[in-house]
């Protein structure tokens, strides 16, 4: 039963993910967030059916988010951060580890519940 929750909270969570990016689309008029769109859907639908290959898009969209808030901080650091203060920095960077931690947790979640000698749910 918790499996079958968790496996919908992050469905639903690559499904706002993609519906945000889509947005963005319209927002902005830039076709290449598509890019992201799709993946989220894609691996949003093929979790909740239980396909194995959603996996693969599920991490994918888990690495380039990690990467894309690493590559930023580290872009902020090399022009120089915008706080001085040791509170503040920690203040600023704990939504983006508290996101890659949920990446390498729905990653560890896919990976179990398409592990071949594991019990589908």
């Amino acid at each position: 039963m918790l499996r079958k929750a968790v496996l919908w909270i992050i469905a639903t969570v690559l499904l706002g993910y993609g519906l945000y990016t889509l947005w963005l689309v319209t927002v902005y008029g830039s076709y290449w967030f598509l890019l992201w769109t799709v993946p989220c859907f894609v691996g949003a639908a093929g979790l909740v059916l239980s396909k194995p290959w959603a996996r693969y898009f599920i991490y994918l969209v888990a690495f380039c988010t990690a990467a894309g808030w690493a590559g930023y901080v580290s872009i902020l650091a090399v022009q120089g951060w915008p706080y001085s203060g040791l509170q503040r920095t920690v203040a600023a960077l704990l939504p983006g580890v508290l996101l890659v931690l949920f990446c390498a947790g729905c990653c560890a979640f896919v990976h179990r519940h398409f592990k071949p000698n594991d019990r589908q749910i």
